[in-house]
Formats: C-alpha cells, sequence, structure tokens
C-alpha cells in the first residue's frame, strides 16, 4: 500500500495537471487554497482537512492509472477519494471514485473510449450526444428539460448537464446508493471520448466542483508506459459496493476488512454503517465504538450511532447523544439528524424528546419549513390546538402554499383526527440491550451481542409484526394488500410452485382457532432445500412467512420452525384504516363494501374508447389509455416506477417527442418527512421560477382520497424547439403515495397531439391503495 501511494505522489509535478485554485485568507490568518471564489470567513472544505497552503495541497493529491489500448490514462484526484479502475478492452476504460467525507458525498463514473466510430466525432456531434443522454434524465428530473454547460478543456471540448431527481426532492437524507443531482457529460481529448456521470447531493459543494475541475484539466492521455498501476484496495472496493446500494456485498467485504486490518479506522466505520443499513444494530454499535477509540468524539461517528439509535427506537439515548453533539459540530447533517430524531420520537408518541430535539434544530439552524411544520404538529399533540393552528396559517401564509397546509394539518384538526397515524414510523427496527448503550466508553464488544434478537416491522395504522431472528440474520420485507382466505391459499400455492413446480401442494389447515395453512417438504432439485411455510388471518391482518434453508437437517428444520412460531402481531389495531364507500352505499354497508372491494390490478377494465387499448400498470397500481399503433416502456427503480406511451417507438431509442409518463411514487412521507402534495407544489413552483417556462394553465381539485394538482406550460429550452407539458400530481394523504402525469408534444404539433392526450388524461385508473 505504502509503494503504491510513493508511486501517485511521484506524479504530482506534472505541470499538465495543475489544478487552479483560489488563495484565500482565513479568519485565523491561513492561507486555504480553495476551488471557489473565496467568500467571508467562512471555513472551506480543503481548509477543515488541514490543507491550508499550496504545499499541503499538492500533497492533497493522488492519481488513478489505467491502460486503454496504446494510451496510458491518467486522472488526478483527491487522496481521500476512493478509486477503483476496470480495464475492459483494448477499447473501453472504466474508473470510478466515491467521497463520503467533503462537503457533499459524490459518485463519479467515468468510460474511456478508443473506437474508430469516437475518433470521427466532432464538436458538434459530442454535443448532440450529450442532449440525446439528457432525454433520459429529463422524464424523472424537476424541470423536465436538458440545460447545456459547456467545459473548458485545454487539449479538447466538452458538455454537459446536471438533474435534479423529482423523486428526492424535499428530503432530509437518501437512500443508500441515491442521489439527488445527477451531471452526465461527455468530453473529447484526441482520438478518446470521454463519458462520465457525477452523482451528488448539491452542485455548488466544492466536492462536486472539483470533480468537475479534475475532469476538465486532471486527465492526461499518453502512450501506453510501464508506469505502476494501483488496484483497487479492499477498503475501496467495500466503499464502492455501499455507495452503489450493495448492501449484503458491502457488508460481507467490511467484515473481511476488520479481520485483515483491526487497527483501521475508516474500516470500523464502513462496518458500523454497513451493519446499520442491514438492520445489525447490536453490532453497528459495537464497531461504531471501535471506531470511536481511534477518533474519540468525531462528529461523523457520533452522528451515525445517533441514527442507529433512532432506528432503534432509543430516542432518550439518542438525545443525550444530540445534546454533547451539538457543542463539537452543528453540520447541517447533524442537524437533518437531530431534526428526524425530534420527528420520529413524536410520531412515536416521545413528545418531551421530541420538543427537546426540534427546539434545538430551531436554535441551531434558524425556523426552517420543516422544524417549524414538525414544532406545530408537536403543539397539536401537546393539546395546544390553538397555538397548533395559529403556527399552521402562519406557515401557510408564509409559503403562499395554496390549501395544502389546509388539507393536510388543519382539517385533521378540526376533526380532532391524528396527523399521522398509529406506526407512521415504518422503519423495520430490533431491540438493543442496555449494556450496548453505553457507547464511545471503547468497552462494548461482540460478546455483548445476543445471539437472537425480536425485529419488529410496522404496519401503518395496524400493529408491529414480530418475530425472533438470529441477531446475523438479514431481511428482505414488503407489506402487501387485502388478502382473503382463498387468496391467500392461491398465494401460497404459488410461491411455493417456484421450488415445486412438478409436485403436488397439500396445504395443511391450521386449527379451528386460527384460519389458514401450513407447508413443510424438501425441494427436488439436485441441491435440496427445505421449505417450512405459514399462512394465516389475524383478524383483518393476513401474516404469510415462507422459511428457506439449504442445510435439511433435523437441527435446521428445528431453527426455521422456532423463527416461524415466534411470529405474532403485536400492539393490533384492527379497525378498517380508510373507508372508500361511494354515495349511494348506505352507513351500516360501509365496512363490508371496504373489505371486498378488489384492487385496479384485478378490476376488469371498462370498454376503452375506439383507436385506444387499456395498458395495465401493475407496478404502480393503475391503467392508462394507448392510442393504437403508439409504443410503450416501463422502468422500475427502489424509490419510484415509470411508465411511458408514447407516439414514438421508445422501446428502441429510449426517448419521445409526443407522449405520456405515468412515475408512481410509493411512501415519500416516510421517505423525505414531507407529505406528497406539499412536495408536488415545491415540484411546481420550481417550474414556475424557470425562466424558460411560461405557465398556461394552473388547477386544483380534491376527488375522494386523492389531491390533484396540475398545471400546463411551454417549455423553450436553448437551441431547441418549444415544448408544450400538461403535469399532473396526484397525491394520497392516507398512504403517502404520489403520482406524477406528464403528457408532452413539440408546440407546433400540440392541438393535433392533444386530441390523444385530452382522452388519455381524461379516463384512467389509479388505485387509492397505493
Amino acid at each position: 500500500m505504502k509503494k503504491g501511494i510513493v508511486v501517485l505522489l511521484a506524479w504530482l509535478s506534472s505541470s499538465a495537471l495543475a489544478v487552479d485554485v483560489y488563495m484565500c485568507t482565513t479568519e485565523i490568518g491561513t492561507i486555504s487554497y480553495q476551488q471557489t471564489p473565496c467568500q467571508g470567513n467562512q471555513p472551506t472544505m480543503l481548509e477543515s482537512k488541514g490543507i491550508v497552503d499550496r504545499e499541503s495541497y499538492q500533497q492533497s493529491m493522488k492519481m488513478q492509472s489505467g491502460k486503454l489500448g496504446k494510451y496510458q490514462v491518467n486522472m488526478l484526484v483527491f487522496k481521500w477519494w476512493k478509486g477503483f479502475r476496470n480495464e475492459v478492452s483494448d477499447e473501453f476504460l472504466h474508473f470510478k471514485f466515491t467521497d463520503d467525507s467533503g462537503d457533499t458525498d459524490i459518485s463519479l463514473l467515468i468510460d474511456f473510449i478508443d473506437s474508430e466510430q469516437t475518433k470521427k466525432m466532432d464538436q458538434l456531434a459530442v454535443k448532440n450526444m450529450v442532449i440525446e443522454k439528457g432525454k433520459t434524465f429529463e422524464r424523472v428530473s424537476v424541470l423536465g428539460k436538458t440545460s447545456l454547460e459547456s467545459m473548458k478543456l485545454d487539449d479538447g471540448y466538452g458538455y454537459y448537464a446536471s438533474y435534479k431527481d423529482a423523486s428526492l426532492v424535499g428530503k432530509t437524507s437518501y437512500p443508500a446508493g441515491e442521489y439527488l443531482n445527477t451531471t452526465q457529460g461527455l468530453l473529447k481529448k484526441g482520438d478518446l471520448l470521454v463519458n462520465f456521470t457525477l452523482l451528488s447531493n448539491d452542485t455548488s459543494a466544492e466536492n462536486h466542483l472539483f470533480a468537475l475541475q479534475f475532469l476538465a484539466n486532471g486527465i492526461l492521455i499518453e502512450d501506453a508506459t510501464q508506469e505502476a498501476v494501483v488496484e483497487a484496495s479492499l477498503l475501496d472496493r467495500a466503499y464502492i459496493e455501499y455507495h452503489d446500494g450493495s448492501k449484503l456485498k458491502a457488508l460481507e467485504l467490511f467484515e473481511e476488512l476488520v479481520k485483515r486490518e483491526p487497527d483501521e479506522f475508516k474500516s470500523w466505520i464502513g462496518y458500523c454503517l454497513a451493519l446499520r443499513d442491514n438492520n445489525r444494530l447490536q453490532m453497528a454499535l459495537v464497531a461504531c465504538d471501535r471506531a470511536l477509540g481511534f477518533k474519540p468524539n468525531d462528529p461523523d461517528v457520533l452522528n451515525s450511532v445517533m441514527n442507529i439509535l433512532i432506528k432503534g427506537r432509543e430516542y432518550n439515548k439518542a438525545l443525550e447523544l444530540a445534546k454533547d453533539l451539538v457543542q463539537i459540530s452543528v453540520k447541517p447533517q447533524i442537524l437533518d439528524t437531530i431534526n428526524n430524531l425530534g420527528f420520529y420520537a413524536m410520531i412515536d408518541g416521545q413528545l418531551e424528546v421530541a420538543k427537546i430535539a426540534l427546539e434545538m434544530v430551531k436554535r441551531e439552524a434558524g425556523p426552517t419549513r420543516k422544524v417549524m411544520l414538525d414544532l406545530a404538529e408537536l403543539d397539536y399533540l401537546e393539546g395546544k390546538k390553538e397555538q397548533a393552528v395559529s403556527s399552521f396559517k402562519s406557515i401557510e401564509k408564509q409559503s403562499q402554499d395554496v390549501g395544502v397546509i389546509r388539507d393536510y394539518y388543519l382539517k385533521p384538526i378540526e376533526n380532532n383526527q391524528k396527523i399521522h397515524p398509529q406506526h407512521s414510523n415504518s422503519d423495520s427496527f430490533s431491540d438493543i440491550p442496555s449494556a450496548l448503550l453505553n457507547i464511545g466508553d471503547g468497552q462494548l464488544s461482540e460478546a455483548m451481542v445476543k445471539p437472537w434478537v425480536k425485529r419488529y416491522y410496522p404496519i401503518q395504522g395496524v400493529g408491529l409484526l414480530e418475530v425472533k431472528l438470529p441477531e446475523d440474520w438479514l431481511e428482505v420485507g414488503k407489506m402487501t394488500g387485502d388478502w382473503s382466505i382463498s387468496d391467500m391459499e392461491t398465494q401460497m400455492k404459488s410461491s411455493l410452485k417456484l421450488y415445486f413446480e412438478d409436485e403436488p401442494l397439500n396445504l395443511t389447515k391450521l386449527n379451528d382457532d386460527v384460519e389458514g395453512f401450513t407447508y413443510q417438504g424438501v425441494t427436488p432439485e439436485e441441491d435440496s432445500n427445505f421449505i417450512h411455510a405459514i399462512s394465516y388471518l389475524d383478524g383483518l391482518i393476513a401474516v404469510d412467512v415462507v422459511g428457506l434453508s439449504v442445510d435439511v437437517s433435523s437441527q435446521q428444520q428445528a431453527l426455521l420452525a422456532e423463527i416461524i412460531n415466534s411470529v405474532r402481531l403485536t400492539a393490533v389495531d384492527q379497525t378498517i384504516l380508510v373507508i372508500k364507500p361511494t354515495n349511494a352505499i348506505e352507513e351500516s354497508e360501509k365496512s363490508t363494501v371496504e373489505i371486498k372491494r378488489k384492487p385496479v390490478n384485478e378490476t376488469a377494465l371498462p370498454e376503452s374508447p375506439d383507436g385506444f387499448s387499456w395498458v395495465r400498470m401493475p407496478k404502480a397500481m393503475a391503467a392508462f389509455l394507448k392510442p393504437d399503433g403508439w409504443f410503450q416502456k416501463n422502468k422500475s427503480t427502489e424509490d419510484a416506477v415509470t411508465y411511458v406511451i408514447a407516439k414514438e417507438d421508445v422501446t428502441k431509442n429510449n426517448y419521445f417527442n409526443t407522449g405520456l409518463t405515468v412515475i408512481a411514487i410509493e411512501d415519500l412521507h416516510k421517505k423525505s418527512g414531507v407529505v406528497p402534495f406539499l412536495l408536488a407544489l415545491a415540484m411546481a413552483d420550481e417550474i414556475e421560477k424557470d425562466s424558460d417556462n411560461k405557465v398556461l394553465d394552473i388547477e386544483e381539485l380534491s376527488q375522494g382520497l386523492f389531491n390533484y394538482f396540475g398545471l400546463k406550460y411551454e417549455n423553450h429550452p436553448a437551441n431547441m424547439p418549444a415544448i408544450v407539458v400538461h403535469k399532473v400530481f396526484i397525491s394520497n394523504d392516507s398512504t403517502g403515495s404520489l403520482y406524477i402525469v406528464i403528457f408532452e408534444a413539440p408546440k407546433n404539433e400540440w392541438d393535433e397531439a392533444w386530441k390523444m392526450g385530452k382522452v388519455m388524461l381524461k379516463k384512467y385508473l389509479i388505485d387509492d391503495e397505493f
């Protein structure tokens, strides 16, 4: 490792790779070299890392190198960036860099391409290719367009564009491997084409800007030499997997790391994060405690500990830590965590903890919109109804939200209802023994971790699904819709058919006290597995569990039986969450209608208009009309599903000029802490503020459980034909979901296209249980 570092530092004197920075004088008189112009006395990212002069700046760099056919590709980056390379072929070289220690987390992916086709590309071809690539990102971005920027290179040319992910707007934190902003672009350097994607959460942050600067001026391409190439370390690969969202793979690599390098801080903090994301909270605390042994009172480690305590519902202990932590640092991510502490403590009934945490955020960060909304809701829960109403009206007036505060906060208060139902905090969690709460004293050990834990899976408005599991077991899970006893039998046989394709499945009925079925058997494959499954009704709630073991021994069968027999619902409220009767149904019939109601995915579709046919969108629990001869495509991510119905063949081109896009996002309030309609208004506000847009019409209405907000506008992107967009936001307060439905076409073709669009947006089916 040290030998590799020496090789990297040997490149730092190359004038071809010099990066210009601003020399700024700090408040205490030292010199700070930074990417952006000097701004007052605020400490920069570099200064926070001890980089205060030209020498320390030069020493902060390293070189990533790789072979591409006859070329040697070298790129200058910060030495704390984690780097990885893959020499795919003589025509393709891949670099990847990640960093979570700067003023914004980044993930930078770079492809160097050498082919006969790329050699022929001129500046206009590069520009047009960036625009074409951008159409993939436009569909899910806030602005829905590509704003091209040129990149100044000493030895070439390039273009790039940035996009803000609409599904992540309003979140205080983002899921592993996901970023708010995507910047994509192309560079032409000699005969090589450089394709890059930069992911970050703040495009104005120094870490993001330095990444662009390294792309522009930090790449040196020369004839292949015998220079040493440094392999990605195990640590680099572990962090890359972690930031890519590969939770299990990252955990495996970090487990290997702490065995190999038990005296490395970065190994233990990475292990802590991976354990936390895999819901192994006990071992996560042990790992973070080991990290604190190397860096006592490190704010990033303590912030991770606070997140673990919040995840484990240890709110009082988290509050103690928050009080100590703000004496060390008030970085935005720390205040975000404390705000989350206040919010989750509040919706879980820990009002005193919530009050202290939220007031702490207000004191340190000022009266932000989020903290003021949470404090107003807290007033209501504490019985200060008039004060809460006054606060919400004040926020509404300041933000000019058209009816949103009234619908989502004031109306429930007027009806003496809760704003958040029971178990709104739907993240799964496990018990943490009291001995493991003494974090930071260096005394925690793996021996203190209980081998079995109780894990809890909240079902919003209903209760907790409880299961006893070995601590080191990992989880995947999903809560689904209404099941009858016959549905359960069908579903259970369908699941088991994956393992017993050609065998008859004779399910065993449970005893008379419990409606349901059980099954045990060994799969017929060459590599046999033992299957133990159970499915039953608990009141109105269906529970379905399938256990699989690659070990068919009696001991392993007993282990699965113990787990499955431990599954139960606790803290259960069996009342129906939402009743959706039609006006013609009598009050006494409402519950019966609700239970028997079929979801959209199972509903017979009505007759389609002439020239149209129905397209089911099962993952969105919706159905929309498709004009005859048009094309369709769908894409799913962890946070949203997207369906496209287009006039052009979107399956081949990945873009279209005229068509309908349906984006369906679940559990928005849980993911972002923002109610869906508030997020819709924020997106609409961004559209209105964009100088390239001209708003033509705005409408707001409600139907059943849904709130609609729509706007029609013209978009006039630079150097491109104008388009007309009709965008509708449909939010559901009961489920926390949001549909975004977009019809668009070139302005000069709008009148003709709208003949189809009007039909598609006038008649469609969406499910109020999505």
